[in-house]
């Protein structure tokens, strides 16, 4: 991840992933284009942002083009599996109003995920932590990637306990993807202290 300043000192600070590529999320019913590098390591992935706010765009066109324009590099290997170019949310965020009675275990993990990546390119703390946050984690990284765990397939079950603990982080998570998006105003997160890496 680079970080620069555009413009003269009252310019908000730029952040853009060493090598990127578009991304598409839907969220809040919308399909927005991101610019993403992942670093392999580590919590969270950089995304494009400007200050307090992740830059995005109509299109994947639109968003390579600007890119390009601007100097930044193209990592082509991100967009060679169009299965995994487009993170929809919207079944997360429907569990959460209570439109859909099961968690789509992708859809939360990648909510969980994208919120990290907004948070640490806007400057944000957000890093849930605990040890029932944990095991919940874990257990969505297990329902997408068995293989990590050693398994062929898994299907997690959840104690009372751990959804309400879902319940809470994947909200603070559509409160972190809404307010890096200038959908609400900027506040403090949740901060915990104790960061590690989890991806």
């Amino acid at each position: 991840m680079t970080r620069g300043v555009l413009g003269g000192p009252d310019e908000a600070p730029l952040v853009v992933p060493s090598r990127g590529a578009p991304c598409a999320v839907r969220f809040d019913g919308k399909l927005r284009w991101y610019w993403w590098g992942p670093v392999g390591h580590g919590w969270a992935d950089p995304v494009a942002a400007q200050g307090d706010r992740v830059l995005s765009w109509e299109t994947e066109e639109e968003c390579l083009a600007d890119a390009l324009r601007r100097g930044w590099e193209h990592d082509p290997d991100q967009q060679g599996d169009r299965s995994t170019l487009v993170s929809d949310l919207t079944p997360a965020q429907d569990w959460l109003a209570r439109r859909r009675t099961w968690l789509d275990v992708e859809a939360g993990l990648s909510l969980w995920n994208w919120a990290g990546d907004v948070s640490h390119s806007t400057g944000g703390c957000w890093n849930p932590r605990g040890r029932s946050v944990d095991h919940c984690y874990d257990k969505l990284v297990a329902a997408n990637v068995p293989y990590l765990f050693d398994l062929d397939s898994y299907r997690p079950t959840w104690t009372a306990h751990q959804l309400t603990v879902l319940r809470r982080v994947l909200g603070e998570a559509v409160h972190v993807v809404r307010s890096g998006s200038g959908g609400l105003p900027r506040r403090a997160h949740r901060r915990q202290k104790n960061s590690s890496s989890r991806r």
